[in-house]
């Protein structure tokens, strides 16, 4: 389990909500195509935090996809960069982590007006 953060271009995009929706969805949509476990994403004006299952190895030819995934899916809207070149990823060592990595990346997400996507069932 790995914990990814796209960090902040220096020149950053701020998102509006209906594009961090869209950029979210896009998101999940390029994961599920690439068959990849996704426990939670959080997309706010400028930047993602995103707990998956993925190999340590793979992680940033991974988040490459999804980050261009996700700029294509705007590109109509917003031409060129979108994102910053380079990502954040944390390996998680247990689950106490694991469940203080996705606690934290919800509250963030809430606390900033996000886009919120958890693959845990409501109710």
């Amino acid at each position: 389990m790995r914990k990814m953060m796209q960090e902040r271009a220096s020149a950053a995009v701020t998102l509006p909500a209906q594009l961090r929706q869209r950029a979210r969805d896009a998101i999940i949509d390029k994961a599920e195509r690439l068959d990849l476990e996704i426990v939670c994403l959080v997309v706010a004006a400028t930047h993602v935090h995103l707990l998956a299952r993925v190999s340590w190895e793979e992680h940033r030819d991974i988040v490459g996809k999804l980050k261009r995934h996700s700029s294509h899916a705007l590109r109509d809207v917003l031409p060129g960069r979108i994102w910053g070149k380079r990502c954040s990823a944390k390996r998680i060592r247990d689950r106490a982590h694991q469940v203080i990595t996705y606690r934290y990346i919800l509250k963030h997400g809430r606390t900033e007006g996000a886009s919120v996507w958890t693959a845990r069932k409501e109710g």
